[in-house]
Order: structure tokens, then sequence, then C-alpha cells
């Protein structure tokens, strides 16, 4: 069975000023300078490479102008994600993995099992909603990260961390 990677996009982008933070452009890798593509863009296309599935995760007509399916949900936004960590997940022999930063699960950079559903669900209906309790309660296994790995799961959250 083929992994479904999911990118979450969409969100109100407030810190942003209501930009949204996935069609924000970076440089397009191996290219001359000045060429760029969206974040969202660069995302799909890595998850592509590898070929493995892709699904837009979250509401945004801007994302309409990206060519893959899109279904409802929550925003984030990883403008260095780096192939190494989509394959590591892709193929880790660990049904249910994700990296630590700091000891705290990153939870939207994950591989989640399907059978974690059945626990996901219980957990909502408890209203116990942090993804990090259930990465737990479900004994994931960390994927151990390289330094330079760590530095592409920094986020953008304002103009100041595009800048920086």
């Amino acid at each position: 069975m083929t992994p479904l990677v999911g990118i979450f996009v969409g969100g109100a982008s407030r810190r942003m000023g209501g930009a949204p933070k996935g069609m924000l452009r970076v440089p397009l890798e191996g290219a001359p300078a000045g060429r760029d593509e969206p974040i969202v863009g660069r995302l799909v296309r890595i998850v592509r490479s590898l070929d493995l599935d892709v699904v837009l995760v979250g509401p945004g007509e801007a994302y309409d102008v990206i060519d893959a399916p899109r279904i409802d949900d929550v925003a984030r936004d990883l403008p260095r994600l780096s192939p190494s960590i989509v394959r590591r997940l892709a193929t880790s022999e660990h049904e249910t993995c994700a990296p630590k930063s700091d000891g705290v699960w990153q939870s939207l950079v994950s591989r989640w099992s399907a059978s974690a559903l059945v626990l996901a669900e219980r957990h909502l209906a408890e209203r116990r909603l942090a993804l990090h309790a259930l990465l737990d309660a479900l004994g994931a296994a960390e994927l151990t990260l390289d330094p330079d790995e760590r530095l592409a799961l920094a986020d953008w959250d304002s103009p100041a961390d595009v800048s920086a």
C-alpha cells in the first residue's frame, strides 16, 4: 500500500497578515537565482518525486492552482522540509513514528498507522486533543534527525521568520 502524504494548508494566517503561508515563494533548488515556487508546490513536487500519493489538507482557494486533491482540516507550513525526511517517514519500519524537537513530538511531520484511527477517535471523544499524547499512547517510534533535518522543521509563523 502506497502511503498517502497529507500537506496541511489553509488557516487564517493572522501572523502573516492573512497571506496564505503555503503560497509564499521559496527558491527553486538547483535552478538559477530568481527562480522560485510556492512552499506547497515544492512539497507536492518532493512527495511525487518519491512516488507517493499526496493530498492537500485544509481550506483555501489560493491553493486551487496547485495540482493536488484537497480535503478540509487545519493549517501548517514547512518551507524547508527535506525529501530525506519524507522518504524516511514513508519507508520507516515503524507504523507510527515522528521526530522530536527538544523532547516534544513534531506530530505534523509524522507517519500514522491506519489502526491509529480507533485510538484517535477515543481521544477525540474524551476531548484529549493533543497529537503528542496520541503518539505517546500509540507507542510511536522517534524518527531521529540529523542537524540539517532538524533545521528543515522550522516553520514560518510571522513575516520576521520569512526574512530570517
